[in-house]
């Protein structure tokens, strides 16, 4: 990596900004968070704003299933990877952050009513919510060069945040990482100790960048009530 000549005064600044985010972000700290809860169904997903002609009655967005594991709640209910998700607990889905935010709040147990479409067909599932362990984590960055990301002056539903090159932020508010996904599996036997990082958003400003989000301890099957 490339390093620049920084002047001392303005090394001051950047390391004594840099000491305030950690302290702010809570990551300056070695004591390890509690273990916290909330829903899962499992998968990953996407906003759609274009659907098949078969579809009668087209919404204004849903939510594709773009890849689902096996031991994983929405599977076991019958749900799979290409079916377009119209409804939840039978209220019409609108975005991720909304989607995400139901199942986060679901009691472990309870069943979550989902309304999908597939090959011509719309079907109705009843998902058992199941348990994700997490505990909060974060990360505070100082980078010797340019650290800088694409430009992007309007945030979207689908790309929530700016960038100005380099200052900017980015939230994830739909994302989520699976621990048996294939990507995930592969990335274990790579590194066992490596913990597996959710992100919520991430911070820039010139050669700092500040990132909260969740390390995944576990994700359970719950039987229902």
């Amino acid at each position: 990596m490339k390093t620049n000549m920084i002047k001392s005064g303005n090394l001051g600044k950047i390391i004594s900004l840099g000491t305030l985010a950690v302290i702010l972000a809570g990551c300056g700290t070695t004591k390890e968070k509690p273990v916290q809860s909330r829903g899962w169904v499992g998968g990953e997903f996407r906003v759609v704003r274009q659907f098949p002609k078969l579809l009668a009655s087209k919404p204004a967005s849903g939510i594709l299933l773009t890849a689902l594991g096996t031991n994983t709640p929405a599977r076991a209910a019958g749900l799979r990877e290409g079916d377009l998700i119209l409804s939840l607990d039978h209220k019409p889905v609108m975005g991720l952050k909304d989607f995400r935010r139901k199942i986060d709040a679901s009691e472990p147990g309870t069943l979550l009513p989902v309304t999908a479409y597939r090959d011509g067909q719309t079907l109705d599932y009843n998902v058992p919510v199941g348990r994700e362990m997490y505990r909060s984590a974060g990360s505070f960055g100082i980078y010797l060069g340019l650290y800088s990301k694409e430009l992007r002056l309007v945030p979207s539903a689908d790309e929530p945040g700016i960038s100005l090159f380099v200052l900017g932020y980015h939230l994830n508010p739909g994302h989520r990482a699976e621990l048996g996904s294939v990507e995930k599996e592969y990335f274990h036997k790579c590194n066992p100790n490596e913990q597996t990082y959710d992100e919520d958003y991430n911070i820039w400003l010139v050669l700092m960048e500040l990132s909260r989000g969740k390390n995944i301890v576990d994700q359970q099957m719950v039987a229902a009530w």
